[in-house]
């Protein structure tokens, strides 16, 4: 489609030139400086711009379970150092989460998540493509704890393949240096998420304190070139010093809520089955993948006195432990008490596969 675009762009501007020039060649009759002249010069320039600026796609969709936290039109707003990364606002909030542009969405401040997808968009036609979800061994309190706190080195490897998603060409094929989350390697190169490399004619060097030319990835700045919301700088492909040959693109960042659903087999798995059956869970005795059924919990109990008949928790909004592992023993109340509606009620006693038969509701 890239080359596609590209044949058709210049036979549009071409066309408008012809119409233009001929309109030019008649007010250069009375004067290269006359009025005419300019206004057909300027209506020029702005057509051939129009023509050449390539829309980007759009998300296709975003999957049950999940939210945008934010986006970036490849742009300098979501650059390395912008403080968005860290703070409290909100940019755009309204906005729709799918169309392209940059915005950071309340989710990104206030939701808290257990796994994180990076997709990029490539151009009308051309797609969005994903790496696949990374998945944190603890509940990540928000995006902004995330992306404004230290280094961590997860969320990048070789299987996520950043060139693959950045569609870079003419870079070095070395293992991926200090990858992981706000990394700041030498000579000014650093990414919100990403990783740095040498250019490509220079030997890889992947060793934490190894020189370093170019990054690739989310939130950049480079030791040549401009800072950068998505894409990759000109050193990360290039040997040439400030070539152009940086790469500014469209990308979301999508955060998987921290609820956990007590079903057999990943919650990765059931929130794909969740997602491919399109209803908030599955219908009771439909399976949702590994032969169970998605289910969430809302409470549980050790025993005690906390959840006795008379306790506050049954009926007031408040909540207790909410942060804490739904499978594992202990006291806890999830915001999806207060929130979720349903259809079916089951208790489990002891561990998550002894429970009573599902009651189903009358709707």
């Amino acid at each position: 489609m890239a080359a596609a675009a590209a044949e058709l762009v210049p036979g549009a501007a071409a066309m408008a030139s012809a119409a233009l020039l001929g309109a030019a060649g008649s007010a250069g009759e009375r004067g290269s400086g006359a009025p005419g002249a300019r206004l057909a010069r300027a209506a020029l320039l702005s057509v051939s711009l129009l023509f050449g600026v390539a829309r980007a796609q759009p998300l296709p969709a975003v999957p049950a379970g999940w939210s945008v936290a934010m986006k970036t039109a490849g742009d300098d707003v979501w650059r390395y150092d912008s403080p968005l990364w860290a703070d409290g606002s909100v940019l755009d909030a309204e906005s729709d989460p799918l169309a392209p542009g940059n915005a950071k969405y309340p989710a990104y401040n206030s939701q808290c998540f257990d796994a994180i997808q990076l997709c990029v968009g490539h151009g009308t036609g051309e797609g969005v493509d994903c790496t696949a979800p990374h998945v944190f061994s603890e509940v990540v309190e928000n995006a902004g704890a995330l992306f404004g706190g230290g280094y961590r080195r997860e969320g990048v490897g070789l299987a996520t393949g950043f060139p693959a998603l950045f569609r870079a060409s003419g870079h070095k094929d070395c293992p991926p240096q200090l990858p992981g989350f706000n990394t700041v390697c030498r000579d000014g190169n650093a990414a919100r998420w990403g990783y740095c490399n040498n250019v490509p004619e220079q030997a890889c060097q992947d060793g934490a304190g190894d020189d370093a030319d170019g990054a690739i990835g989310l939130g950049l700045v480079g030791q040549d070139c401009c800072p950068i919301g998505a894409g990759h700088t000109n050193f990360f492909v290039s040997n040439d010093n400030s070539a152009g040959n940086e790469l500014r693109t469209q990308a979301w960042v999508l955060v998987r809520d921290c609820v956990r659903a007590a079903v057999a087999g990943s919650l990765w798995e059931a929130r794909q089955a969740q997602a491919a059956l399109g209803s908030q869970r599955s219908p009771p005795g439909e399976a949702a993948g590994d032969g169970a059924e998605l289910w969430v919990v809302v409470l549980k109990t050790d025993g005690d006195a906390t959840f006795g008949y008379s306790s506050s928790y049954w009926s007031d909004d408040a909540l207790l432990n909410e942060h804490s592992e739904p499978l594992a023993p202990g006291n806890a109340k999830y915001a999806e008490y207060n929130t979720l509606a349903f259809d079916a009620i089951r208790a489990c006693v002891g561990t998550a596969d002894r429970c009573a038969p599902p009651h189903t509701f009358a709707r």
